[in-house]
């Protein structure tokens, strides 16, 4: 996790949390033109700040919960959607709105990774599948160095 998150405010919180969720996008869209371009060595590097990003979701999330709940508010999305139509300030319910966006897109873009993925390891499966198979049709050797004519378990004829 980065630095820690300190907020004065809600409106200061929803604005980080929104910047956040903006940089979770923004690595999830380079996730994907990963996947697509087949550059499994970026992955890794991805993949960890994906999830140092989500650790600071995490505790910006309970923060605002703990904000929330202080004032007496469900934290859940209809109790502080009520709470901001009636009393948060017009940047707050902007972020409000801007953080339930980023969320939904966030998500789709991580399920369409998923589906990229998932693709990836069926032809991943099928080409090791291919190779399996003619690595046993080919000549190979058996246990005592002799060449083995078709696949690992032939048996010469006449043998049992």
């Amino acid at each position: 996790m980065s630095a820690p998150i300190r907020a004065q405010s809600i409106d200061e919180l929803l604005g980080q949390e929104a910047r956040s969720l903006r940089a979770v996008t923004t690595v999830l869209y380079a996730e994907q033109r990963a996947l697509k371009s087949r550059a499994a060595d970026q992955l890794p590097a991805l993949a960890e700040q994906k999830g140092e990003l989500y650790g600071d979701l995490a505790a910006m999330e309970r923060l605002r919960q703990m904000f929330f709940s202080r004032l007496g508010v469900h934290p859940d999305q209809s109790g502080v959607q009520n709470w901001l139509a009636r009393q948060g300030s017009a940047a707050a319910r902007e972020a409000w709105n801007e953080i339930l966006q980023l969320a939904r897109e966030a998500r789709d873009v991580n399920a369409i990774n998923g589906k990229l993925i998932d693709e990836q390891m069926q032809t991943n499966r099928q080409a090791l599948a291919v190779l399996v198979a003619a690595s046993d049709r080919a000549g190979s050797y058996g246990p005592d160095g002799r060449p083995v004519a078709f696949g690992r378990h032939s048996r010469r004829l006449g043998s049992a």
